[in-house]
């Protein structure tokens, strides 16, 4: 009988509906530090060398193979591109020269009981154009970028027998893929927008709660409910979309800061999204390519389980799936500060760099348990997850 170990190695679940191929644009050696193993180091010097940083200290186990970073020129280009911004160690040693964080980039893995489950980044140009072959095409290369996966991760083994349905109420594995089987494997065909689907999810998880209320879980507060929706917006735009996301970070909220705001606020915060003012009164031109740019970005965390419980700060299934609706809204508000005219693809491509800042930045999250309890509390209640929509939306 196979382990639940061995399960998780040999089943490999590729997402239907997703498409990569490199465009060769250089984008994603731009800016974004590299992590790099003692192996890629020892190999950088035999090629002539490279400029990097010491980690002095890591932020996750997950990242224990990695020793140090490649350095930025002062313009944020990879000291290895050239004119054409092409890696000049893949043209002049080939591609098993690169570091291995850069062979990797964009294919992402999450280990369950029932298997792997791939995905990408959308922090890549070609996979915010859904640009080349569909990864169903590609499995031998998906194994084949597994195989380092797991040689770079070698803690990546997520805890996935804590599940909630929401806070106090456990949620097994298997009961999770029954919930998740009508909407998930269907995504691309059910009707409505992408943040209309997602509340049909969390309706249909909130349906099988054992007990159903319609009460906020929020604590005493003197703000009314609609305030606290304004500043959580507020919060996540800030964190999520900042006006410079390549500036130095924090990856936690400030829960005493919220708390603060939560229980004193008498005013409404001016929503900002990218350092660009938001009229959420303002409507848009329907645009077909950013809509299904948000509804491959929201199908591509559902599949690859990458917005609740280990996949994202233990969050559990009904807050997870609050929050990933969240996070499309701010998208979808981001996407319409932009005055573009007529030009749907000028449009299209600043969604694309909002879409690529917000992945980087759920990528960088480390809330710490007292963040995931606060938000937790804020992010479980359906009543507020549908007032937001519909005030927001």
């Amino acid at each position: 009988m196979q382990t639940e170990k061995a399960v998780r190695e040999d089943v490999l679940h590729i997402p239907a509906g997703l498409n990569f191929e490199c465009t060769g644009c250089g984008n994603c050696c731009l800016k974004w530090p590299v992590p790099i193993t003692e192996q890629d180091l020892e190999r950088l010097r035999e090629m002539g060398g490279a400029k990097v940083t010491k980690f002095n200290q890591l932020f996750s186990k997950r990242f224990e193979m990695f020793t140090h970073y490649l350095n930025k020129l002062p313009d944020g280009r990879c000291e290895f591109l050239d004119t054409e911004n092409r890696c000049r160690l893949h043209t002049e040693y080939g591609a098993n020269a690169k570091p291995a964080m850069c062979s990797l980039f964009p294919y992402t893995f999450c280990s369950t009981p029932t298997g792997t489950y791939a995905s990408v980044s959308f922090a890549s140009t070609g996979v915010l154009l859904n640009s080349g072959r569909p990864l169903l095409e590609q499995k031998s290369l998906l194994q084949e970028k597994l195989s380092l996966f797991r040689t770079l991760f070698v803690r990546d083994e997520k805890e996935w027998r804590s599940l909630q349905l929401i806070d106090g109420v456990p949620l097994s594995w298997e009961s999770y893929l029954g919930l998740e089987e009508r909407f998930v494997s269907n995504w691309f065909s059910l009707k409505g927008s992408p943040e209309e689907k997602i509340l049909e999810f969390a309706a249909f998880v909130e349906s099988q709660l054992p007990i159903r209320t319609d009460a906020e879980k929020t604590p005493p507060m003197e703000s009314p409910p609609e305030l606290i929706d304004a500043h959580l917006l507020d919060l996540f735009s800030g964190f999520y979309l900042p006006e410079n996301p390549y500036q130095e970070l924090h990856t936690d909220i400030d829960t005493q800061a919220l708390m603060k705001r939560l229980v004193f606020a008498h005013a409404c915060p001016s929503l900002q999204i990218a350092g660009l003012p938001v009229d959420i009164n303002s409507g848009s031109k329907p645009n077909g390519k950013i809509e299904n740019l948000l509804d491959r970005f929201v199908y591509a965390k559902l599949f690859s389980k990458l917005f609740f419980g280990p996949g994202f700060a233990g969050l559990s299934l009904l807050s997870g799936l609050h929050h990933l609706l969240i996070v499309v809204l701010l998208l979808r508000l981001g996407s319409r500060c932009f005055d573009c005219g007529d030009d749907e693809n000028r449009a299209f491509i600043l969604a694309c760099e909002l879409v690529r800042t917000m992945e980087m930045r759920l990528t960088d999250v480390r809330y710490s348990p007292q963040s995931t309890m606060i938000l937790e509390v804020l992010l479980s209640s359906p009543t507020r997850a549908r007032r937001v929509f519909e005030r927001y939306f």
